[in-house]
């Protein structure tokens, strides 16, 4: 807990993030830990966890109406938001259940002809993809679509890939083709 606080007295979040759920799994039962936890998801808007936290808290703590009071303003304010109306949030007795299968796909594309930037390497845009994908994997809220594999794999698209990096060509029809080809994956999976 010193580190957390050190780090987040020197403005460094994301490293006081990562030192607050070191001691969540070292010290889980801690007061203290709880507490800087809340606020931690109140910070990040982990509203789903911020609410599991509430209600456990409340029920350790029943003297305190404060949990009460945050409880019944955030139900509330969960109502109203576009994601609980889309949703994408549902709420199934007291906890917030978030339904990420609704999401709409996002399709990132990369425009590597201005090589002022990072110079004239051949290999590029795939370093540049799989460093993307690999952070993003890392987000249990994504789902990574394979919808440019299949792309690749699809012979009536008629997207020849370059030869020695294996990246498919940037042009408008090839953005339209597999634009939708996503929406057609993703209509056939609701």
């Amino acid at each position: 807990m010193q580190r957390f606080r050190s780090s987040k007295n020197s403005l460094l979040y994301d490293m006081a993030s990562h030192h607050l759920s070191c001691a969540r799994e070292l010290i889980p039962g801690q007061p203290e830990v709880q507490f800087q936890t809340l606020s931690e998801y109140k910070r990040t808007g982990f509203f789903p966890r911020y609410l599991n936290l509430l209600l456990f808290l409340r029920k350790k703590y029943p003297e305190n109406q404060k949990y009460q009071y945050e409880i019944e303003n955030l139900l509330s304010s969960t109502k109203q938001s576009i994601a609980y109306r889309e949703g994408l949030i549902e709420i199934t007795g007291d906890n917030l259940v978030e339904n990420y299968g609704r999401t709409p796909p996002v399709l990132l594309m990369f425009d590597l002809l201005d090589k002022s930037f990072l110079g004239d390497y051949p290999d590029l845009a795939l370093l540049i993809s799989s460093s993307v994908r690999k952070n993003l994997s890392l987000n249990p809220t994504i789902t990574l679509s394979e919808v440019l594999e299949s792309a690749r794999n699809n012979p009536s698209f008629e997207i020849k890939a370059a030869p020695y990096t294996g990246t498919l060509p940037y042009t408008e029809s090839t953005y339209l083709k597999i634009k939708d080809s996503s929406k057609k994956a993703s209509n056939l999976d609701f």
